[in-house]
């Protein structure tokens, strides 16, 4: 594997919330801690995935500005939604996550003014 191609992964202080906020709602109060480790395993999983060819994942659409760099990943009822910046060293960056019912084009036009 050429190693010069591996992304940089990164993540917003929301994201890293939200996260917490979905496991801790798991374990708190669905009472379920297997769940949520099996979840918290899964999802570092896919993201960690991603370092090499991030663009493999759909691009969210329509956004306001057609920004083919934001794109999706789907894990289980969840989405993280990220951009990649081939012009920072490779990196990706992971702005959201939600329950998938959550998601809209508000959100979405707000979290990428990066």
């Amino acid at each position: 594997m050429d190693l010069k191609n591996n992304y940089i992964i990164n993540t917003t202080e929301e994201f890293e919330g939200e996260y917490h906020n979905i496991l801790n709602y798991i374990v708190s109060s669905l009472k379920e801690p297997k769940t949520a480790q099996e979840l918290d395993a899964k999802i570092k999983r896919k993201i960690s995935s991603l370092n090499f060819f991030p663009e493999r994942c759909q691009i969210v659409s329509p956004t306001k500005f057609k920004d083919e760099n934001i794109r999706r990943l789907i894990i289980n009822d969840y989405i993280v939604v990220y951009k990649v910046d081939k012009l920072k060293r490779h990196g990706i960056h992971f702005t959201y996550l939600s329950w998938q019912t959550k998601l809209s084009n508000k959100i979405l036009i707000k979290d990428f003014l990066i």
